[in-house]
């Protein structure tokens, strides 16, 4: 019976091995597949959450500001040089469609209609050029916002 066993455990092993190495590997063509959507759940929503609400005091809220941006000298290149857009593992193209996503999908509805969408040039130029302090670089970006924004 024990000799049984194994041999029936031997013929299920390779089966088992195959099941589990297929389930843990990244279904990379399903989110590639997905699009902008998916590449921004792989590559921002880490931090900046699903609905882009970010983390209060450490990552910030992308709702109803980020069209804004678009107001002001060096916003739309900040959008693009922040790090983890200037070195998100995707190629240009890809990237320019998540950054295009974001902000058509976490703009007010206003800033969405003036908003001229990012090309893949604009967003492999400006990922050579990553900032280095994003804090203050942000910080004074929303101060020249004007009034209302």
């Amino acid at each position: 019976m024990a000799d049984r066993r194994r041999h029936v455990g031997a013929r299920l092993l390779p089966g088992v091995v195959l099941t589990v190495l297929a389930l843990s590997a990244p279904p990379a063509v399903a989110v590639d597949a997905a699009g902008p959507r998916g590449n921004y759940m792989l590559q921002c929503m880490g931090c900046h959450l699903l609905d882009g609400s970010g983390m209060a005091g450490k990552v910030p809220d992308m709702r109803g500001i980020i069209g804004k941006f678009q107001y002001v000298e060096g916003g739309r290149e900040f959008l693009g040089r922040v790090p983890g857009v200037a070195q998100a593992p995707i190629d240009d193209a890809k990237l320019t469609d998540v950054l295009n996503w974001t902000v058509r999908n976490f703009a007010d509805p206003a800033d969405r209609a003036r908003f001229k969408p990012y090309t893949v040039d604009e967003v492999a130029r400006l990922r050579r050029q990553p900032l280095t302090d994003i804090t203050n670089t942000r910080a004074r970006l929303v101060e020249k916002l004007p009034a209302g924004q």
